[in-house]
Parts: C-alpha cells; structure tokens; sequence
C-alpha cells in the first residue's frame, strides 16, 4: 500500500501550473514473475481516477514469457481539440499485451532484452497496437557501485518515443 504526490511535468503547461496527481495504490507482486496493481488518481485540477492491472511472466532458463491486462479510465481526460490541456489521461482504456524477455550473465555483466506488444482501445484514441521494446546492460564498475545503461522505444496511444538511460548507483 502507497500514497504519492507526483509531478506531471509531460507538456509545457504542466511546467507553469505545477500540474500533480495523488496516487494511492495497493499491490501485490511475487519478484519478476507477477503482480498486481490498482491505483485511484487525484489530480491536481479536481479530476479522478482509476486504473487496475497485472502481469505473469512464466521463465523458461533464461527467457521469460507472459502477459498483462490493465484498465484505466478517468473522469475527463483533458484532451482537448487534439492538444493536451494540460495533460492527457485516458477514458475506459483496455489493454492486453504478450510479453517476452530475455536476460543472460557473462562474468559480472547483466544483458537483457523485453519486448511486449498488443492491442489496445480508449474512448479518444479509439483503437491503437501499443508495444514496447527494451535493451538493458548493467556492470558493477567499482565496489559497491554498478553501471546500468538502458535503450528503450515506445509505442502507445498517441506517440512513439525513443530513450537511453544511463546511471551509476551505490554505496559511495
């Protein structure tokens, strides 16, 4: 169980309005093989809400396949005349995605590769084929200091997007 205020700095509106949301959260998961999520969503602006989903992941040596299943939906989205204003939540979305990945050890480094992908559909999006896929590489560098770099494209709703992560962490 959680509670949460954060920031929703996704458009340039959101960064002059300080635009939040309040999550409170229960869940229940089972390492990287299941979990279990329902939130409730507070906005900073008086909308609401609601959002449930879970995934299974079955490994098989150094794969892992599985699925997932989430719903969401919220009071208004804040769409508006194909803009965000000054965010987007979506309305009665429901979504299912086939999950794979892979992870492998090589002396002291960490390689792994994800993909999930499906079908999707909201009220304002309609229907849409969401995925993802991800490349990981993690090396501890010093002790108690490990190196994670990550490269990760994004396909939902309403965008693509690309991202590369790179961070140090440890005990210093």
């Amino acid at each position: 169980v959680s509670a949460s205020r954060e920031p929703l700095l996704r458009t340039a509106s959101s960064l002059t309005t300080h635009a939040s949301v309040d999550v409170v959260a229960i869940g229940l998961s089972r390492g990287e093989r299941f979990a279990m999520n329902a939130r409730e969503f507070h906005y900073f602006d008086g909308n609401r809400g609601r959002a449930v989903d879970g995934f299974a992941l079955v490994p098989l040596k150094s794969f892992a396949l599985g699925a997932s299943a989430a719903w969401r939906d919220t009071d208004e989205s804040r769409f508006v005349t194909a803009s965000y204003d000054p965010y987007y939540t979506p309305l009665a979305q429901r979504e299912v995605r086939a999950i794979g990945s892979w992870k492998v050890r090589r002396g002291q480094s960490d390689l792994g590769l994800h993909f999930d992908g499906g079908i999707a559909h909201d009220d304002i999006a309609g229907s849409y084929r969401p995925w993802r896929a991800a490349l990981t590489f993690s090396r501890p560098i010093a002790r108690g200091a490990t190196l994670a770099i990550a490269a990760e494209r994004n396909s939902t709703a309403f965008y693509t997007s690309n991202e590369i992560r790179a961070s140090v962490a440890g005990r210093f």
